[in-house]
């Protein structure tokens, strides 16, 4: 991700859901900072996408069966994952010019970027539900339409209302559904792929998996993260 930009001293590497614990610190409403109650230590140690994970994409033209299925379903999610993170990062970067307070201008932006983005996640959905041979692919590829479908949610709801962004209407139920939809896809790819998998489609699934789900460390307070 593009973990150079802070909103409220917080990397954007640590994704969405700290992105939003972040802005419930700056109100989108009037009435200055937000009240929310904050994530605990455990939720905020919690691991976010890394821009320090290189994702290598195979060439199509050296597979065939089921090698260039997978890798045809993983390319279409990382330009599914490549567009969430610039979502994030554009959010970020309007609000970190307006901390003082939200305009009309910063709401319509927002909404704006929201919709743009969950339009091109809609065009690549329906580029992923192109039919795939293979059950272990189709459930690699199911995993994520989930995953891709909590977030078009998201967005659909940030474009009608920004606020969303700052714990808003709805914003924990959003965030759970990326975060539980986001870590059974990851699961189905650690554990499903296929047994004798081309080793640069195998390589290839495992960096969208490290660069945006990675695994979590268990919690120091005692439950589970």
């Amino acid at each position: 991700m593009v973990g150079a930009v802070l909103i409220v001293g917080v990397p954007l590497a640590f994704g969405v859901a700290a992105l939003s614990r972040s802005l419930s610190d700056i109100s989108l409403t009037e009435g200055g900072p937000g009240d929310r109650p904050g994530a605990g230590d455990d939720d905020a140690a919690a691991p976010g996408p890394s821009d320090d994970v290189e994702v290598v994409v195979p060439d199509l033209d050296d597979l065939s069966g089921t090698d260039e299925a997978l890798a045809r379903v993983l390319i279409d999610v990382d330009r599914a994952e490549r567009e969430m993170m610039d979502a994030q990062a554009g959010f970020a970067e309007v609000l970190a010019g307006d901390l003082s307070g939200p305009t009309d201008t910063t709401l319509d932006e927002l909404s704006s970027m929201a919709g743009e983005g969950q339009r091109t996640l809609q065009e690549i959905r329906r580029d992923l539900t192109a039919p795939v041979e293979g059950g272990e692919v189709r459930a690699i590829r199911d995993r994520y339409l989930a995953h891709l479908d909590a977030w078009v949610r998201y967005l659909v709801a940030v474009e009608d209302d920004p606020t969303v962004l700052a714990g808003g209407p709805g914003t924990e139920a959003f965030l759970l559904s990326i975060d539980t939809t986001g870590e059974s896809f990851a699961r189905e790819v650690r554990e499903g792929m296929p047994e004798g998998l081309d080793e640069r489609v195998r390589s290839f699934a495992l960096q969208i998996v490290a660069r945006g789900f990675p695994e979590r460390e268990p919690s120091t307070g005692g439950g589970t993260v």
